[in-house]
């Protein structure tokens, strides 16, 4: 049994050595030193209580036979202890896994400063190409600057040359808008003597219907007044017959006259020519178509100044054009 106490203290002690060199790596590596000195002082208490343990067990193996009890004390002590040792482990393992994730930690933060790193280089790479840009583009507004103040003097100089062109310019821009206000009366004036025309030829056009309304009138009044003349002419012969009658029962007859007869047409075909008119036609000696298709113009003239008409309407209604017509269809 004490064989088996002395194997225990001796894996406790080597256990206990590997952590002390585990803390002693750390102890160079970690950043968090407060924890690190807070094993450190755990590992040396259990330093200290291992050689407080190993001083009794050899004062237990000098007096074995004295206390076996104070021995068995002694081996719970050292279980506790074991117990805290294994804790300690515990806690290095999560200390070495701690160190790890802050070294990886660090190389991640050490890429990203070499990449922040490039990348601040690459951008005063850059303002220092924009400033070389920036400085050639001033010097070239300068010049452009100095080219444009040259180019102003240059016409400055030519518009007080072309001061007389402007004086010029004004004198025709006036007169034009005095020849712009001179078309716009003509073209008021032009519309003034539109709107005149259109009334002067709606005027007009009332009169010429009027006069045509006239001269329908004037129409019918020529064809009642020829009526009225062959019903006068119509009395007038009555008159001579009764007259001639009163002659003869008085004893003064006279032989009496057979009329000639002539051949006649139906006058009154003709367009024109009423009942009337025929009587005239026939009481100057015109009874056929032939008779009228034959007329000249002074014909025309001396019949309508006999009808009391006008010859334009004669020739108006083509009434020889008509009379050959008719000549032509009773020939055939």
């Amino acid at each position: 049994m004490l064989a088996l106490t002395n194997l225990e203290v001796m894996f406790v002690v080597a256990v206990v050595g590997a952590l002390c060199w585990l803390f002693g790596w750390l102890l160079g590596r970690s950043s968090d030193k407060r924890l690190v000195r807070r094993w450190q002082t755990d590992i040396d208490s259990a330093y200290a209580t291992r050689d407080a343990a190993l001083a009794r067990m050899r004062k237990a193996e000098a007096h074995r036979g004295e206390n076996d009890h104070e021995l068995l004390s002694l081996r719970d002590r050292a279980d506790r202890q074991s117990e805290l040792v294994r804790a300690a482990e515990e806690n290095a393992r999560t200390a070495l896994d701690r160190a790890g994730a802050l070294q990886t930690s660090a190389a991640e933060s050490d890429e990203r400063l070499g990449r922040l790193h490039r990348e601040l280089q690459a951008r005063e790479e850059t303002i220092r190409m924009l400033e070389a840009e920036r400085e050639a583009e001033t010097e070239r507004l300068a010049r452009a600057v100095a080219d444009g103040n040259r180019d102003i003097d240059d016409l400055r100089a030519r518009v007080r040359g072309l001061e007389p062109l402007r004086v010029e310019l004004l004198d025709r821009d006036r007169r034009i808008e005095e020849l712009a206000a001179t078309q716009e009366r003509c073209e008021e004036s032009e519309h003034r003597l539109r709107s005149l025309q259109e009334t002067h030829d709606h005027q007009l056009g009332e009169r010429d219907r009027e006069i045509e309304a006239l001269r329908g009138r004037v129409a019918d009044g020529e064809r009642t007044l020829a009526e009225l003349r062959s019903e006068h002419d119509g009395c007038a012969a009555t008159i001579a017959g009764l007259q001639a009658r009163l002659g003869r029962a008085a004893g003064a007859a006279e032989p009496e006259e057979t009329p000639t007869r002539h051949p006649r047409d139906n006058l009154k075909r003709i367009r024109g020519i009423g009942l009337v008119f025929e009587r005239h036609l026939n009481a100057l000696g015109y009874y056929t178509f032939r008779d009228i298709a034959g007329w000249s113009s002074e014909d025309i003239e001396r019949v309508a100044k006999s009808i009391d008409t006008f010859p334009d309407r004669i020739r108006r209604d083509n009434w020889i054009d008509q009379a050959r017509d008719f000549e032509d269809e009773a020939a055939t």
